[in-house]
This record gives C-alpha cells, structure tokens and sequence, in this order.
C-alpha cells in the first residue's frame, strides 16, 4: 500500500515527475559523501583555534567531502567533521606547508601554491575567519626564486602583528631575502629585518622551521652544509629579534642533516627534532635532542639503551609535564619498534606502555600533531586510512592513547551492508563487513528502526570477526545469520550463529552445531517446520560430510535424513523453497549426486532431486546468482549465463513450476550480468545488474522482460556496488545495500531506503493530521479519503522520537471522505516535555507505511517549524498553537513571486502539512504564514 500525503490545493508545478529518491524520512542524519572520510593527500600542518576548531593544510586539493574542491585547505568542527561553513572552492592551486592565525581570527597559509581562488598570490596569502581571500593584505610578487619550484616552509605571526617566513625562496616581492624575510602587518616588505644580512647563502636547500622565544629570539631549523650570513649553518641557528645571528647560542657541537620541527619548553629548553642530529661524537640520538637556552646538549635527555628513534622526526608535541608525542618516519626507538609514533618520556626513555601496535604502510609518515582543549593528541600527515579505517592522514588519540573513533563520527554503516532482514515489526537486521553503523560500534550485525536509526535494544558485543553473507528471521523472532565468520562476541560459532531478539546468542544452538561448517555460508531457508537449509562453500558441517548443502534440525543439529547422496559439485549461491515445501537451489555447480543439473535444481522435501522439474534441460550454461519464485508458481532464474536448456535467454530466464522455458518472457540484459532479480506484487521485476562480479545500477523489468521505462537505471558511484535489494509495501519503497555512500548523488553510507514515484498508489489519501493537548490527554484527528483496501490506522507515540509503541488502533471506515479522532490519555503525567505520534496506516494484505511524526508539546507554546531543512523533495509545514482559526500559507521565491497559495484551517494543537517542492530549482524561498495574530516568514533551502 502506498500513502501519498497532499494538500488539497497543490499547484501544478508542484506535480513530481516519477522517479527514485532516496527517502530523508530513513537516518536523515547519514550525509553519505557529505561526511567527512578524511583527506585524500598529505596534512603537513594543523593549527587549533580557540574555538576548538581544527584547521589542516596540505596537498589535499580535490579531496575529502562529496566533491568539496578543498584548494588543501580544510576547517574541521571539535568532533572531527568538517565545518562547511568554511573554504572555497578552488582554493590554494598548489601544496600548503604551514599555517598560523592572527588575533583577530584571520589566517595566513603558506606553501608553493600560486594562487587561492583564482587569485594570484606566490606562496603567502591572508584569509578572512570564514575561509575567503582577504585583499587588504598585498605580498606583491610573494616569495619567488630563479626556478618556478620556490617553496615557503614555516610562519610565525609576532606579538607586534608582524610575520616571519622561512624557505626555499631568493626574493619576497622583489627584495633579496634569501630564504627568511619578515613581512608587515599589510603584506609589504620589511627592510628593517637583517638588514645588510646575506641570509641563507643556499636558500635552495630548505630551511624548514623558525620558532620565537619569549624574548624575541629567533630559532631556525633546516637542512645543513648552508651559511647564514656567511656564518656556518648545521641544521640550527638562533637570530637575534633584528635578523642578526645570535653569537651567544653555542652549537659548536651542535650538527644534524636535517632539523624539521622546534619545541620550546616552559623552562626555555629546546626541544629539536630532525635527521641524524647529535652533539659532538658522544649524544648521538638520531631524531630528537634536548638543548639547553645556550644551545649546549642538555644531558638529562638520555636514552638508557639505544640512540632514540633509528630516523627522522617530524613533530614533537610535549603532553603534560613528563611525556612527549613524536612522530616522523622512524620504525623504533631505543631499539623497541615504534611505528611512526611514539610517547616517550622526558628524560629519553621509551613509555613502553602506549602506542606500541600502531600500524602505517610503506611510505607513510606523520607531519604535524598537537593538543587540543582536553589535552588529546591530534596527528596527520600520510598514512592513509590504515589505522581507524576512516580518517584518512588525521587521527586523534584518547586519554589512553588509543585512536579515538569519536572524532570525525560517521553515520550510515562504515563499510560494506552485504544483506538485510525484515522484523514483522518492521526493524531491520543488517549484516555485512561493517565495523560502525552511526558511529556506534556494530562488528557486522545490527538492527535498525523501522526508519534507519539504529536500535540499541539489540547488542551484538564483540560481534562476528569476519562477513555475514545471509540473515534469516524464524517465527518466533530469533535471527540466524550465516556468512564467513568463526567467533560471536568470543564464543566459537563457524559461519552460522542464532541470536533472540536483544543479540545474545542462543548458547544451545551453539553447542549444537559443534564444529559448524568448513567454509563460507552463502544463502539459508527457513522450513516451515523449523529446519533450516544453507548452501555455499563448505563440504561438512560438523564433521558430517555435506557438499555445498546441509540441513539442520530446529536446534541446530545435523539433519541426517536430508537425502542429498554426494550433494553438488560446486559452489552453491542460493537456495529458495516453494509454498509446497519443494526447495529450489542455484550456483556454480553442474552436478548433483552424479548427475549432470546445469546449475539450477529443485529438491524434494527430503533432499533427493525432484526429477519433474528440467526434465528433459540442460540448464544454464553460466552461474545462477539469484532465484525469486512468482505467485503462480513461476520461477525467475537470474545469473551470468547466456542460454538456458539451449535457449538464448541471456542473464535472466523465466520457467514454469516444472523448469520449462517461458518463451514469451523477452529480456535483453545487454552486457549487464544480473546479480539478484526480485519480483513486485505486480509481477514486475527489480534487478542488481553489472559486470566483473559486482552489481553496479538498478533496473527493472515489466512482468513479461521488457524494460520498465519508468524506472530510470540508477547506478551506484564509481567503485560502489549494490549488494542486494528489498521491495516494501507496494514496491514504493526500497530498501538498497552495498557499498555506495550516494545514490543518484544523493549522500548515503551503504544502506539507503528509496521513494519511487512510479508505482501508482493504492487510494489512500491522508489529507491533513493533527493533534492537541485536552485536558491532559493527547487528541488526534486526521481526515482521509479513498480508502480502499485499507483495513485499519495503529496509533504509534514515542518518547524520545526514535522508538516507538502501539497506544491505539482504529479500524478504518472504507468510505470515500472520513474523520477519524483518538485519545491518548494521561499523558501529561508521562515525565516529558514532548512527546511523538504516528499513524502505521495498514492495508487489508498486511502491508503498511507511515504518517508523518506529529510532535505535541506538553505546553501552550506556538511554534512553526520546517523540517527537514533545506529540503529535496517534501518539507514539513509544522504548526503547534491553542486556537482554531484560518490561515494563509505562501511560498515565493527570492524575488518576491508567489508559487503556492493555501489557505487552510488549523485546529488547536499540532498540525502538520506537506509541501511538494521536488520541482523548485535549488535554492532559496521564503514560507509565509499569516493569521489573526501571527505574521511569520520562514526561510527555506531548496536543495
């Protein structure tokens, strides 16, 4: 059955063309693409506002957020996600070094980009707070050298608003600088800075880091065998506030290859971190040295064993008083492996205690970390996404040093949704390759609301330790899931597990399926009689030898009068049973028990071949994927093969109960391989299609093969796949899976549920529904009209917006306009200040959806309220006030002109009404509601 909710008076431009969308109303808070899954380049620099705010820059351009150009610049939020709120597209052109904000907010990047949003700026530019170019400051020429390769390496803002630089560069908008240079508040050149000085006598090699002592001084790290001022550089030279070397910083002994990161300390040591640093012959410690305020080696920093980290180091970070964070490229200290990270302690020895099995590819390293407000570590640099598996290049520690999955929270699933189950309640079980679903963790199995949310009443532990193929739900509400697993929540269950209604396992069923299955589980069937059958890759199952097919016992033992003899003789993908108890199975095999079946058979009750059906065929000539089985006993086969019994019928072939070819059934699939087929009430026919072993789009067919011209195919982004598919109600919504994190450009992390406009809705139509606090009691009212076949509205109310429970029923009153109104008493006493209904609107064949949610606030409070906002294709006019009286609803666009005019009665309490905007251009408009005492304007975002 099909709800279609309306106004009564809708203009025609409001009128959606038939489509698929992607339904907002199913876990509207999973942005899909739009959720920030970690940049796809180096972070070489992060700087955290006072706001908590995180700001990363690097060679991250094109990369991160559902297309979001970044221009290497990204601005997150506290937890992680990205701010959207800040940047531009097309950004800076090219890498960002280094990072540092002003006291009135604005930013300043540096790097070897020439330009940040079309504007021309060599290497230097200052941004307003929000992300924009700021023209009021003017480098010129910026920094530039003979070649086109000049880089700048690292800023500093000074406490007078004036700015240092470092890097590979020769001149800053003209002048000789020759690898440093301070810059005035405006831009300009500072000629009061070393003046007379030569600078870097090879500023082609790279000076990498300055850092500002308190006092004023100037500390400079770089790489070595260079000159400053015709002075000796080894990797590390202090400046006088002028420019003028620092004759009094003692680094005679001092030498290095390189130094890349500076730290002071509270007590104005220096913490240095580099490669193959080491002062004189003796305190050779490779990547990190404690130096004392005088530039002499501070020998209180001294491993007890080993020379510290065996290679570079790229940031140092000091974490309270006693520990210090590093990382870089190094793979150990002091000998002990330490894979890019480290916590040591302040006087060189290792804290053997953290960090000890981070994990980084080949070629990673890390660049940049520091402290925000709670004192956790923030790292980044490139790592990929090795390590939490979502975050690529930043990650973020807790207390315990662990990778904190809070930071950045993604939403939907984390990874691959393979198959899903439908409660008679209408919860969805999922189970797949998933680590996370909404940012809590779910190792491959969990339940979710009837709208997406996940349902914490249902708790898997540890959960599975490797996919779940296939889930099936019995009669009595417990939940078989097979797959490729050994182990649920840390008992020993091989590749099938039963749960009751809350996770916990059934500890019998476990016991009885002993050893389990050998391999992978594909597909399960439920007997009506509890038995249960299962097919895949295994040839026993709890010792029992049973190729590709076994049946077991209610409880879970091996059912040996399953007659299978030497069973197939190959892969197994599916297995379906008839209304007659018949079971139908297909997969790769050709043989079964000996005999020669192409790929599909049918099984008598008792696992022997039933010879009536392909009698006389030589079945397919290519794998069978997928089995779905029509009203009338027709049978839809669906796979990669190109005949069947001789015939060309290519990828999808219907027969009849007993095998035989439906020669008028005419499908051309093309190249498309066809992966799962699923039949609508209707007879029509929704298909995963694809090649190379993947679905890749939907499609669907009309009931005699021809293409359904309606549907339009809808491909998964590149690289995604649709893993399997769920026709509800009246096939006017589905319920997708796999690996996407769009649909049809629309952001959706793995599982998403559709809205198709194309199936013509049974005549149901809910014209308006309200409700009202009475006297303490809850009222609703709902108008209708057309309700054929409808058999009754269950009243729904929830506490919280997620869960809901039955408080009512009304048995619908079949005539052509009808009023319905309900009581929910008592309710003022329920503890909350607000509470939640919806009407589950049942049709006489069992299938149902839903109202809208009606909030009622247990107050007199007027609101108005839009939601969502902004808004694809229904936004939900929400008026909650303590009259009776006749309004007029407006919608206009920005000039001014008026699109829709309504001017409906409200009654007391909380209305709600549905505006169609799915035909607006994108963009903004404005909602005007006007009564006797009210005159607002609510603004309305068209995506």
């Amino acid at each position: 059955m099909k709800h279609f909710f309306t106004l009564l008076l809708v203009l025609v431009a409001f009128i959606a063309n038939s489509q698929v969308t992607v339904d907002p109303t199913f876990n509207p808070i999973d942005g899909g693409t739009s959720d920030f899954l970690g940049v796809r380049g180096p972070v070489n620099a992060q700087v955290i506002q006072s706001d908590g705010k995180i700001l990363i820059g690097g060679g991250m351009n094109m990369n991160g957020y559902n297309n979001f150009i970044a221009g290497n610049l990204i601005r997150l939020n506290t937890d992680g996600s990205r701010d959207t709120t800040f940047g531009v597209a097309n950004g800076a052109n090219g890498i960002i070094r280094d990072i540092a904000l002003q006291n009135d907010g604005k930013i300043v990047i540096v790097g070897s980009f020439t330009a940040y949003a079309g504007v021309t700026v060599n290497r230097i530019c200052r941004l307003n707070s929000n992300g924009s170019f700021d023209p009021s400051f003017n480098p010129g020429l910026g920094a530039t050298r003979n070649s086109s390769n000049a880089l700048v390496n690292s800023i500093k803002i000074l406490t007078d608003g004036k700015i240092l630089i470092v890097g590979d560069f020769g001149t800053y908008n003209g002048f000789n600088v020759n690898g440093i240079c301070r810059i005035n508040s405006n831009g300009s050149y500072d000629n009061t800075f070393n003046s007379g000085g030569s600078g870097f006598g090879n500023f082609g090699l790279e000076v990498s880091v300055i850092e500002i002592q308190p006092d004023g001084k100037i500390l400079v790290g770089g790489v070595a065998n260079n000159t400053y001022n015709g002075i000796n550089f080894k990797g590390l030279v202090r400046l006088n506030s002028d420019g003028s070397p620092d004759l009094s910083f003692n680094l005679n002994s001092f030498n290095s290859s390189a130094v890349y990161t500076i730290k002071l300390r509270a007590d104005n040591k220096i913490w240095v971190g580099g490669t193959n640093l080491y002062v004189g012959f003796t305190f050779n410690y490779v990547g990190i040295l404690l130096l004392n305020s005088n530039g002499r080696n501070d020998a209180t920093f001294a491993p007890t064993t080993g020379t510290g980290s065996n290679t570079t180091v790229y940031t140092i970070t000091q974490v309270g008083t006693n520990k210090l964070f590093i990382g870089g490229e190094f793979a150990s200290f002091n000998g002990v492996a330490r894979n890019r990270v480290a916590l040591i302690n302040t006087d060189g020895s290792l804290d053997a205690t953290a960090l000890s099995t981070s994990s980084f590819p080949t070629g990673s390293f890390v660049r940049s970390s520091s402290l925000d407000a709670s004192n956790s570590i923030i790292y980044s640099g490139s790592f990929n996404n090795s390590i939490s598996l979502r975050n690529n290049n930043i990650e973020k520690l807790t207390s315990s040093y662990s990778i904190d999955l809070t930071f950045n929270p993604s939403f939907g699933a984390d990874a691959t949704v393979k198959t899903f189950a439908t409660q008679a309640d209408g919860k969805i079980i999922i189970g797949g390759v998933f680590s996370r679903y909404n940012n809590i963790g779910r190792s491959r199995l969990a339940r979710l609301t009837e709208n997406g949310e996940l349902d914490n009443t249902f708790t898997v532990g540890t959960g599975l330790n490797n996919d779940v193929n296939e889930i099936a739900i019995q009669a009595n509400g417990s939940i078989i899931t097979v797959g490729n697993f050994t182990n649920y929540n840390t008992t020993n269950v091989n590749r099938i597990v039963r749960t009751d209604a809350t996770g916990a396992i059934d500890a019998s069923f476990a016991t009885n399926i002993g050893t389990g299955a050998n391999g992978a589980i594909n597909t399960i069937a439920l007997q009506t009689d509890g038995k249960i059958i299962i097919g895949g890759n295994f040839t026993s199952f709890n010792g029992n030898s049973s190729n590709y097919i076994a049946r077991l016992n209610a409880n879970g033992t091996f059912d040996n009068t399953f007659n299978i003899g030497n069973g197939a003789f190959g892969l197994i993908r599916v297995v379906r049973i008839q209304t007659d108890g018949k079971i139908l199975v297909g997969g790769d095999f050709q043989f079964f028990n000996g005999v020669t079946v192409g790929r599909v058979l049918r099984l008598n009750v008792d696992g022997t071949s039933d010879n009536t059906f392909n009698a006389t065929g030589v079945g397919a000539n290519g794998s069978v994927y997928d089995i779905d089985i029509e009203s009338d006993g027709g049978i839809l086969i669906a796979g990669n093969f190109l005949t069947f019994n001789t015939v060309n019928k290519q990828r999808l072939v219907k027969v009849s109960s007993l095998g035989v070819v439906n020669s008028s059934f005419t499908f051309s699939s093309g190249e498309w391989e066809v992966y799962f087929a699923h039949i609508y009430g209707d007879g029509k026919i929704l298909l995963g299609v694809g090649n190379g072993g993947s679905a890749t789009a939907l499609k669907r067919h009309n009931s005699n093969g021809s293409t359904d011209l309606t549907f339009p195919l809808s491909s998964a982004p590149s690289g995604s796949i649709f893993s399997n598919a769920l026709i509800l109600g009246d096939g006017n919504k589905l319920l997708i899976a796999g690996s996407f994190s769009s649909f049809n450009s629309v952001g959706r992390n793995r599982i998403a549920r559709l809205t198709d406009a194309s199936i013509v809705a049974l005549p149901l139509t809910l014209q308006s529904l309200s409700g009202s606090l009475q006297n303490g009691n809850t009222q609703l009212n709902w108008h209708t009209s057309n309700e054929i076949n409808t058999d009754q509205f269950i009243i729904e109310r929830s506490l919280n917006n997620t869960s809901f429970t039955a408080v009512g029923a009304t048995i619908a009153k079949g005539n052509s306009i009808n009023t319905y109104q309900f009581t929910d008493f008592n309710t003022i006493n329920l503890g909350v200040t607000t509470l939640y209904y919806r009407l589950k609107m049942q049709d006489k064949n069992g299938s149902f959806t839903y109202s809208a949610t009606v909030p009622i606030k247990l107050s007199t409070k007027s609101s108005i309220t839009l939601l969502p906002n902004p808004a694809k294709n229904t936004v939900w006019l929400q008026i909650q006030q303590t009259t009776n009286e006749k309004i007029s609803i407006s919608v206009s666009d920005i000039s001014g002109k008026i699109l829709l005019q309504l001017n409906p009665t409200v009654t007391s309490g909380t209305t709600v009404y549905p505006l169609q905007v799915s035909q607006l251009a994108a963009g903004v408009y404005f909602v005007t509601i006007k009564g006797n005492n009210k005159n607002e304007t609510l603004k309305l975002v068209k995506e």
